[in-house]
């Protein structure tokens, strides 16, 4: 049987012993021998050793001795070997740990495979969340440097019986120290940094161990020196500060009556560097203050030094630090090295959002190294904030303009940004801080180009001569020819009529507005209050200013309409800035059809070219006309036209109803100072008129009261019968929903808005919400199916907002409230008698039509004569297509509104609308049966519905509610009766499918089709035969 000391002495076991040795990379002895020196020539190191072992020759050398210092600590004494006792001690350690690991308790957390520190606060909190919240705490003084050897070796001979193996340990424990240049002997202790003394210190506690685990159990623990007991009540813990010092007495050692301490864990006990309470566990602040610290160091980050061996460096102390304690997140990086590796390790842990928070703190001016603002910048993209990413790197150009990664970046983020908007902010953040990077110049130049701003282009191109004069003055206008710059070449302002000008756009003479467009591409009209002079005009011609005019005169009346035909935001936002052509030449034909009917109208309509990406048509009127009149007459030729195309907005100048009188149209032949192109008047072809001032010489004025007229005889031939064929949507919907569409014209409206434009408001949605899903799941699927023509349609959300809908439908009142232009433009035509305690509301036309039996409705009249409307319904203005508003939509807070419970509202939660809208089950769940599932397809309307007669109206409300209530009632049994038959032909056609191979059945009125899916479940599904 191999020995203990044979063991040792094994040439496997050595060369093992040194390579663990040679992974910590020791500092020489007092031989001097490195570490790289012994491995050089390992073999005869290693052989020698053996072989001195084997013959019993082996002695142990002096180790060096010196006082290593941690803090405020009192220094230790620390003892380096050399190589090759280095390899016989790591040779013991590693054939007596297995033996002394059998004997030691759980209580023991230091230097054992398997466990650690971690491990001890982890039973530590353990006990405290068993109700243990009194704790001990003591430190044995001066333990390493007070061991007894005598004792020490008995122990280990009694535990091993091997006496070479005893001996072994003796020459290594007392082995010779050399310090202050002399020898002493080692009389008492063990060498701290020998690789025996951990595990000796183990076993020569164990005495105590036993001791202690024999009264307390688990509420002891031990780590090193390190002693914690807990108990249920204090006066447990002052007996155990009388029993200890005696047992450690018997060990010839004492306690640290410093490091001794009683009290409660409510109060906040340090434990292994973990600061413990009732509320949990987490780093002591001592233990972060160290850290940070240490962080310190790298405060100092000369221009030269490498910022990538720092940030390695300092990224191995905070991992290091996470290794032990886990979270990172309760330390503050003091400074920008320091925070680039705390990132890294944070980032790791998931806590992104904590790393975003702290980077406030760490801008551009807080470093002078380039690298570090390439770093940072890096952070910075992880994140998601290229704005910030761009500062940084801009920073980096600062410190170091010659910082190539600082410009490859730059430049990939100007490359991968789509927008030339957010190109230029990104371009100008770096100019802020390198006002002399000509590469940044020359891309705004190119972006500028992109959006039209060509006076900024010059600008930039300026600069960038300016930066470099080798480059030539022409590349701009090489660069920047727009297929419309012979039109503004080809017009001469001073062939205008100034005074002429004047008296064909007057307007509000007491002030004007003037165009202005920021670097951004942000444009607008600031108001002038003064009257327009014929400086101002001749400004506008000659291109340096552009002017708009407000059409109502102070006295409410206007010269003339303007109609803009525009392209959709939501179009453009669509297709692209690429599509603008093609969207001009759809303006441009539907502002020829309003062109058109003008002429057949009587009158002439002037085409303008906007500047941008529409049209406008100009009518003038013979004599001032009332402006309520004039915008009526406006709206109505824009619904005789037939109304916008796709992706078509047409607008009413002057527009808006109590603040008409701040509407505003920008004036012909200037100059666009969003896109620089000049507003031209243009044939039908499109081409521009070829002598502009001729046109205002030339200007044909209208007579309202003819356009009035012949507009009228017009929409009269025109007007379709009352047998006309209803809406194809009537089709697509059940009589009872159709009547209330077909009935409210502004639903009809918001409908066929959302088809044509693809856009509906807040304020819309909500509407269409608080009406059509009144008709039960049938209004709620045909909810889903309108809001889905928009762009920006999520089912889940209007889902959502379906599910927390309120009990009451919205009031015509509300309506009229929420859209007053509208209401006005599309009137009111209905004869709504409101139950008791009720109020008008569109779903009304619904609730009858489920009690009177259903009749094709008319189409509604959209338009009225002029004389026949209201002065209110006149001041209406006219928006035809997708309407686009500019502020945030606000949640509208619906009023008081009715509750239908007892007319329609329970209809709704306990019956369908239509026969096949919901589910019919065979069997619930626990027959077993399978589930007969009929589709929501509705058959088609081939017959009214069978109902009984209504009673006749009588002057007493009361008793007409009662006949209604009850004739629901008898309905609703009849319902519940046919859904009843319905359920039992469903099992008889699953039992007869299930015996036959063919799944579908052909009747003359439709189709049905027997499908099981795996789970079971027998879906029958009717095709009807339109």
């Amino acid at each position: 049987m191999t020995t203990l000391y044979e063991k040792v002495a094994n040439r496997a076991c050595l060369e093992t012993a040194w390579a663990t040795v040679k992974a910590k990379r020791p500092p020489p002895g007092i031989d001097r021998v490195r570490w790289e020196d012994f491995d050089a020539n390992a073999e005869h190191h290693l052989e020698r050793l053996a072989q001195e072992l084997a013959d019993g020759q082996y002695r142990h050398l002096p180790v060096m001795g010196f006082e290593r210092r941690r803090g405020d600590k009192r220094p230790r004494q620390v003892g380096i070997a050399t190589m090759r006792d280095r390899v016989v001690q790591q040779a013991l350690a590693q054939v007596l740990t297995p033996v002394i690991e059998g004997l030691l308790l759980p209580c023991c957390y230091a230097y054992r495979p398997g466990r650690s520190a971690v491990g001890a606060v982890r039973h530590a909190a353990k006990v405290i969340g068993e109700g243990y919240l009194w704790a001990l705490q003591m430190d044995i003084h001066e333990f390493f440097d007070s061991i007894d050897h005598e004792l020490l070796l008995q122990l280990l001979f009694k535990l091993t019986a091997d006496a070479a193996v005893v001996k072994l340990v003796s020459t290594m424990v007392r082995a010779r120290v050399f310090k202050q240049m002399g020898l002493f002997d080692h009389l008492c202790g063990t060498h701290q940094g020998s690789g025996i003394s951990p595990l000796l210190s183990n076993l020569y506690l164990h005495p105590l161990d036993r001791y202690l685990w024999s009264r307390h159990q688990e509420r002891y623990l031990r780590y090193s020196d390190d002693l914690i007991l807990f108990a249920k009540e204090r006066e447990i813990l002052e007996q155990a500060c009388l029993e200890i010092p005696q047992a450690l007495k018997e060990l010839k050692l004492a306690v640290c009556e410093d490091k001794t301490s009683v009290r409660h864990v409510s109060e906040g006990i340090v434990y292994l560097g973990y600061h413990m309470d009732s509320s949990g566990v987490g780093p002591s602040r001592k233990s972060v203050e160290t850290l940070e610290e240490r962080l310190r160091a790298f405060d100092r980050v000369r221009p030269m030094d490498s910022v990538a061996e720092k940030l390695a460096e300092a990224t191995r102390v905070v991992r290091g630090w996470r290794a032990y304690y886990g979270d990172c997140t309760v330390v503050t990086p003091p400074n920008a090295i320091a925070f680039l590796a705390w990132s890294d390790v944070v980032q790791e842990d998931g806590h992104a959002a904590t790393v975003r928070s702290r980077l406030k703190d760490f801008g551009p001016e807080t470093y002078q190294n380039a690298d570090l603002g390439v770093h940072i910048g890096d952070l910075c993209l992880t994140l998601g904030l290229p704005n910030q990413a761009v500062r940084h790197f801009a920073r980096s150009l600062e410190l170091n303009p010659e910082c190539t990664p600082a410009k490859e970046r730059i430049r990939r983020l100007q490359n991968e940004t789509k927008s030339p908007l957010e190109v230029i902010a990104k371009t100008r953040l770096v100019l802020q801080s390198r006002p002399d990077w000509r590469e940044g110049y020359e891309k705004l130049r190119e972006e500028y180009v992109r959006l039209g701003l060509y006076g900024f282009a010059q600008k930039a191109h300026d600069k960038v001569l300016s930066l470099d004069d080798t480059l030539s003055p022409g590349l701009l206008e090489a660069r920047t020819t727009d297929p419309v710059a012979w039109e503004t070449a080809a017009f001469d302002y001073r062939t205008v009529d100034q005074d002429l000008f004047l008296r064909v756009f007057e307007g509000r003479l007491e002030a004007h507005a003037k165009q202005w467009v920021d670097e951004n591409g942000r444009w607008g009209f600031v108001r002038v209050e003064r009257p327009l002079k014929k400086r101002d005009v001749y400004k506008h011609l000659k291109g340096e200013e552009t002017l708009a005019v407000y059409p109502v005169t102070a006295t409410d009346t206007v010269n003339f309409l303007v109609f803009d035909v525009d392209t959709a935001k939501k179009a453009i936002l669509q297709h692209g800035e690429a599509a603008l052509d093609e969207f001009r030449r759809q303006a441009h034909h539907d502002a020829l059809r309003l062109k058109h009917l003008c002429a057949n109208l009587g009158c002439r309509l002037y085409l303008e070219d906007s500047g941008y990406k529409g049209r406008h048509g100009w009518l003038f009127f013979d004599k001032p006309i009332d402006a309520g009149r004039a915008m009526c007459l406006g709206r109505q030729i824009m619904q005789a036209a037939g109304g916008p195309s796709p992706s078509m907005v047409w607008e009413l100048y002057p527009m808006g109803k109590s603040q008409r009188h701040q509407s505003l149209i920008k004036l012909p032949l200037g100059i666009n100072q969003k896109s620089k192109r000049r507003c031209l008047f243009v044939e039908d072809d499109g081409d521009p008129v070829e002598d502009q001032g001729l046109v205002l010489k030339t200007i044909e004025r209208a007579s309202f009261d003819d356009v009035s007229e012949r507009l009228s005889r017009l929409r009269h031939l025109e007007e379709p019968p009352a047998s006309a064929t209803p809406d194809r949507e009537a089709w697509d919907v059940s009589p009872p929903l159709q009547t209330m569409i077909s009935r409210c014209g502004v639903l009809r409206h918001l409908i066929d808005k959302a088809k044509a434009t693809h856009y509906l408001t807040h304020f819309e949605r909500v509407c269409l919400l608080y009406t059509l899903t009144f008709a039960g799941a049938e209004g709620e699927a045909y909810l889903h199916r309108v809001i889905g023509y928009c762009l920006n349609y999520s089912r889940a959300y209007t889902q959502r907002q379906i599910d927390q809908r309120k009990d009451s439908p919205i009031s015509c009142a509300r309506i009229m409230e929420l859209f007053p232009e509208l209401t006005e433009a599309l009137p009111c035509a209905c004869d709504l008698k409101p139950p008791v305690r009720g109020y008008p509301s569109p779903v009304l036309h619904m609730l009858a039509a489920e009690i009177q039996p259903a009749s094709a409705p008319s189409e509604a009249t959209l338009a009225h004569e002029a004389d026949e409307l209201s002065p209110a319904e006149c001041e209406a203005p006219a928006v035809f297509g997708t309407q686009e508003e500019d502020g945030k939509e606000e949640p509208v807070a619906l009023g008081p509104l009715l509750d239908f419970e007892h007319l329609f509202h329970a209809e709704a939660e306990d019956a369908p609308a239509t026969l096949f809208n919901e589910p019919i089950e065979a069997a619930d769940a626990s027959s077993g049966k399978p589930k007969i599932q009929v589709s929501e397809a509705p058959p088609p309307a081939r017959e009214p519905r069978c109902q009984p007669p209504c009673p006749e109206p009588t002057q007493n409300i009361q008793a007409r509610v009662s006949a209604l209530a009850l004739e629901y009632c008898r309905l609703q049994e009849a319902v519940l009766r046919r859904r009843q038959r319905l359920q039992e032909l469903g099992e008889a056609l699953d039992g007869i499918f299930g015996t036959m191979q063919e799944r579908c059945i052909h009747t003359p009125v439709g189709e049905i089709s027997w499908v099981r899916d795996a789970s079971g479940i027998a879906t029958l599904t009717v095709r009807w035969n339109r």
